[in-house]
Order: C-alpha cells, then structure tokens, then sequence
C-alpha cells in the first residue's frame, strides 16, 4: 500500500516497501550444505515398481484371454481354461444329417475344429501371458527388496572420510 506526503506535491509518491526477506530457520546453519532434491536409490525404486506394475497388468489380461468364452455352431464351450481343466468332452454333430438350424458347412467346420482346439488354441496364450506376468513381479519384487537391502546396508557401513591431514 503507498502512502500519500500531505506535504508533497499532489503527483508525488511514495515508493512501496520491499518486502523483507524471511529469515533463516532457527535450526538450520548458514553454512549448512543443500539436501539432494531426490533421496539415494530413489529411481531405482521407481523403476522397479513400474517393472512390477506391468508385470500384474501382463498376468491380469492373461487371465481375462484364458477365461473369455468359447464356442462352437454346435456347442458352447465356456471358458477356454474351465473347458480344458475340467475335461469336458467335445460333441460332433453328423454332417449328412445337421442339427436344426445349423448348415452342412457349419457342422463340418465343429467337426474340424472342436472345443477342445479352440479353447486351446485361446488357452495357451493366456497361460503365458499369466506365467510371464507373474514372474516378472516376482523379480522386481525381489529385485526392489535386495536393492532396498543394499542401499540402507551401504549406508549403516559407511565409513566417514577422515579430516585432511594439517601441514606445518
């Protein structure tokens, strides 16, 4: 806020006060060195939590491949991985004598390619995908607790540098 000379001449002003700079913290010392912006290890942190993070991304779509249904134009299949793991049978249809509904073209192409094949030909990828997955959050789990490891152990063993010797 300015504030007006009642003596002044009416264009003049005075100028406003700088603000004053805030003081040092009590427990701070002048000399005192900056503290690093990012702490030791902070990346390496980081990057393992992203590698374990896609690593869950990878196992979770691999399970929603595994368990998309399946079917046939004569059978409904379920789910890929549920259809094999439960061993259930494929059923053939007579291609001289087709359900009602379906076409001779339609029985002969169930009769070629079975639920069993379709299920495994959708099961196997997600498999992988899930196998993939979890192995690499495993590792980046393991890899994150032994660097975690390793930096707090590198800093409880540090040793101080000595003063630099005095010369007379």
């Amino acid at each position: 806020m300015t504030s007006i000379d009642p003596d002044a001449e009416p264009t003049e002003i005075d100028p406003p006060a700088a603000p004053a700079a805030p003081a040092p913290p009590a427990d701070v010392e002048p000399d005192a060195e900056p503290v690093p912006a990012r702490a030791r290890g902070s990346r390496f942190v980081q990057v393992t939590a992203i590698a374990a993070v896609l690593g869950v991304i990878v196992a979770l779509a691999g399970i929603w491949v595994a368990t998309r249904p399946v079917s046939t134009p004569v059978q409904d299949c379920g789910a890929a991985a549920a259809f094999l793991l439960d061993g259930r049978v494929n059923v053939f249809a007579d291609p001289e004598d087709p359900p009602v509904g379906l076409t001779r073209a339609q029985v002969v192409d169930n009769n070629d390619r079975p639920c069993q094949e379709r299920a495994a030909n959708q099961a196997a990828p997600g498999a992988v995908m899930i196998v993939a997955g979890t192995l690499i959050g495993l590792v980046a789990a393991t890899v994150e607790v032994l660097g975690r490891w390793s930096l707090r152990h590198r800093a409880r063993t540090r040793i101080p540098n000595p003063p630099p010797a005095e010369t007379v």
